[in-house]
């Protein structure tokens, strides 16, 4: 059971590639619940798509078509502040890779550099402001 806000989930948490598979044949006209239950139990999903339902118990695929199921949330756990010399060490090398020619590996460095603290929303004198 997953608690989002003040509203508790009682669906099947699952990977994306769990997700996909479950997307393709439940809720499809084309499968009973009987079908999918057989198949998973069994392990007989063989398309590269379907597989991941292999790994499904017998409770997790109940639960899936019961209750339903979402990609769960990832991890995330944060460390320690990073040392000013870290944070000086990451602008010194976004700014040489930066240099580098456009489309070349050092401009992709640098590019994922300010893509990931940007998706963060973590400004860094240098790099994103």
């Amino acid at each position: 059971m997953t608690m989002t806000g003040l509203t508790v989930s009682n669906k099947l948490q699952v990977t994306k590639e769990v997700k996909d598979a479950l997307d393709s044949v439940v809720h499809n006209a084309g499968w009973s619940d009987a079908e999918i239950i057989e198949m998973t139990i069994k392990q007989e999903w063989s398309s590269k798509r379907r597989t991941p339902m292999n790994g499904l118990s017998t409770e997790e695929i109940l639960k899936a078509i019961k209750d339903g199921y979402q990609v769960k949330a990832p991890k995330f756990s944060t460390g320690s502040r990073p040392s000013d010399a870290q944070v000086m060490d990451l602008v010194e090398t976004y700014q040489a890779k930066r240099k580098e020619d456009t489309f070349s590996y050092g401009d992709g460095i640098a590019d994922g550099i300010r893509f990931a603290l940007r998706k963060m929303n973590l400004n860094v004198e240098g790099i994103t402001e």
